[in-house]
């Protein structure tokens, strides 16, 4: 492809010349400094050209067919044109610029070198989106762009700071070059994780290879930054103060993490679907981790920050190597379905006396979960916090807690003794397989199903008891006694299963 670039009158002047002798589809109009093309575009404004005079846009039709698809265009300009592989811009203007997909199979564009911004227009019909190497030069910063059916190599900037381009429709994009470092990068700010060619599965090259380890310097990392670079294993933030959302989401290579000490916050999703983690570092400052920040890790263990307030809600779902939680005493909050769905899950405990709230299934078909304990502090335990927790046999919840969740031990059939904290005005289980349910004297509403024999441990007495509305549901032959501070009680409203 020839590209032709216009600095000067002497560069008019010569494009002139071989467009006289036939050697150029294109000619420039000296006196406006516009190219002259076969065809013609007209514009509602008015433009002063470098020499002081005032120009309406206007063009007259030639000998060639002038198709608007075929044209560079600046605000309703015409100052540039391609046809048959060659290119006529002028370098000397500065703002945005448009130009055509169609026709040629490689587009080197050149802008001058204070424009900000190129822009690619939209393609009506996709069969015209021929377009397979797109090169965007040095001093663009920001690039947008709607669909390329073919592309398949696109070029970009080391000055490139933001992007505005739906890769959706570029399925056969298979390698994006990027001048500058995994650092330019990372500030590199993105429209949704569609305007980051990883979206389509295209190998981003930093630097000329392909990122398998990244030391990055940038004080913040922008959101879907480095979201599915498929083969990056190991990462590295040496200064990193803030990281955004989904920054490294489905990196499905990434095997392990170490974050800079200013680091407050994991966001939401930021390294969602990291089947590889083996290894997270966390610095003590991090005070939350977000929605879905490590959801899907690979990781058996991790150690939590000391200054961590909040879980958020499926900050660690599906984690299904974790094996166990220790959370730390600074903690306040674990959001709901924080630990959902963690099979290997073993061990959750508390270290302190701050945390005030576990919420709805945040610990929930933790299938083998076998000993949670709280210390005291804990006011609050969603509703079906622990359901489905089948190998559960050990749960402490502190007399502290004065909200336990309807349901919050459904379904866990190895805890045979629970003690009901006594703050507790109501209490449904769901189905159990108790042995033994201690019964704090304030309960006001007791409500049971019964898979095995049972007996109820009640603080006060018999008569306290019968006046309470209870329903203990329970099988033809079990056995449910219940003994009060004063001797035992037969259970009255009860019905079989």
């Amino acid at each position: 492809m020839k590209c032709f670039i216009i600095n000067d009158y002497d560069d008019i002047k010569k494009i002139n010349d071989k467009s006289e002798r036939g050697e150029m589809p294109a000619k420039v109009e000296q006196d406006v400094f516009r190219l002259m093309i076969g065809g013609y575009i007209e514009a509602d404004e008015s433009y002063d050209d470098y020499n002081g005079y005032s120009h309406q846009t206007v063009y007259s039709t030639r000998q060639y067919d002038l198709k608007s698809e075929n044209c560079v265009v600046l605000k309703g300009v015409l100052v540039g044109y391609y046809r048959s592989g060659s290119v006529f811009i002028l370098k000397s203007l500065n703002t945005e610029f448009r130009y055509p997909e169609t026709w040629a199979k490689e587009i080197l564009f050149y802008s001058p070198k204070k424009a900000k911004s190129a822009v690619f227009g939209e393609v009506d019909n996709e069969e015209k989106a021929n377009v397979a190497i797109l090169e965007v030069p040095e001093g663009v910063e920001e690039v947008k762009t709607g669909g390329y059916k073919n592309l398949a190599k696109l070029y970009l900037p080391s000055s490139l700071k933001r992007i505005i381009f739906n890769f959706s429709y570029c399925k056969n994009l298979k390698e994006v070059y990027f001048a500058g470092s995994a650092s330019d990068w990372a500030r590199v700010e993105f429209d949704g994780e569609k305007s980051n060619p990883s979206y389509v599965g295209a190998e981003v090259y930093i630097e000329g290879k392909v990122l398998t380890y990244a030391d990055i310097s940038a004080e913040k990392i922008n959101a879907y930054a480095f979201a599915n670079f498929k083969r990056l294993e190991e990462v590295r933030l040496s200064k990193t103060a803030v990281l955004s959302p989904y920054a490294f989401e489905r990196c499905s290579s990434l095997k392990r993490i170490v974050l800079s000490d200013g680091i407050k916050e994991i966001p939401d999703g930021c390294f969602w679907g990291g089947a590889a983690l083996e290894e997270v570092v966390l610095p003590d400052g991090v005070e939350r981790i977000g929605v879905h920040a490590f959801a899907g890790a690979g990781f058996k263990k991790i150690v939590f920050p000391a200054d961590l307030q909040v879980i958020d809600k499926k900050a660690f779902d599906n984690c299904v190597n974790l094996e166990e939680a220790e959370l730390p005493a600074r903690l306040k909050t674990v959001k709901e379905y924080a630990f959902y769905g963690n099979n290997n899950l073993r061990s959750v405990r508390s270290v302190g006396n701050d945390l005030e709230r576990v919420e709805t299934y945040a610990f929930a078909y933790c299938d083998s979960l076998e000993e949670v304990v709280f210390n005291d502090g804990l006011k609050e335990v969603g509703r079906e916090c622990f359901a489905s927790d089948k190998n559960l046999k050990t749960l402490v919840l502190p007399d502290s807690v004065e909200d336990l969740g309807a349901l919050a031990v459904t379904d866990c059939f190895s805890l045979h003794y629970f003690k009901i904290p006594e703050k507790i005005k109501k209490f449904t289980s769901g189905s159990s397989a108790y042995a033994e349910l201690f019964v704090p004297k304030g309960i006001e509403r007791l409500d049971v199903d019964v898979y095995g024999d049972l007996v109820v441990r009640y603080e006060g007495t018999t008569k306290e008891f019968n006046a309470l509305e209870y329903y203990l549901r329970f099988k033809e032959k079990t056995s449910v006694k219940v003994i009060c501070a004063d001797g035992e009680v037969t259970p009255k409203r009860t019905r079989l299963l």
